[in-house]
């Protein structure tokens, strides 16, 4: 935190973790990340603000899942402001990243058919 500010590494991790999520219910596999494309912050989450993550596979292969992930914050009042919600989400960053299913050794392992 900085600032009242959360860092893009911590909003990086969060979303790294919903990429594993969708990425692993998608294809049954352990997985890691092997790649995450441009991130660009668009808005900051300050102390207090809710995040969430929402994810969509976009491209199967062989052994990978590409994850597209939004992140989006709902924020809460300010200092001296009611302690509400606002109405709505704000976009946060978006970014693609790439997920390999790994066997017990953590070599790449086919992914089986849907």
């Amino acid at each position: 935190m900085c600032s009242g500010r959360l860092t893009g590494g911590y909003v990086l991790g969060e979303m790294d973790l919903a990429a594993a999520i969708a990425a692993r219910r998608f294809s049954h596999n352990k997985v890691v990340t092997v790649a995450v494309d441009k991130v660009i912050f668009k808005n900051p989450v300050h102390t207090g603000d809710t995040l969430s993550c929402y994810t969509t596979v976009v491209r199967v292969g062989r052994t990978s899942v590409a994850v597209k992930v939004d992140a989006r914050v709902k924020r809460m009042g300010r200092v001296g402001e009611d302690d509400v919600y606002q109405h709505g989400e704000e976009e946060v960053t978006c970014g693609l990243f790439t997920m390999v299913a790994v066997d017990k050794e953590g070599k790449p392992k086919p992914i089986a058919p849907a």
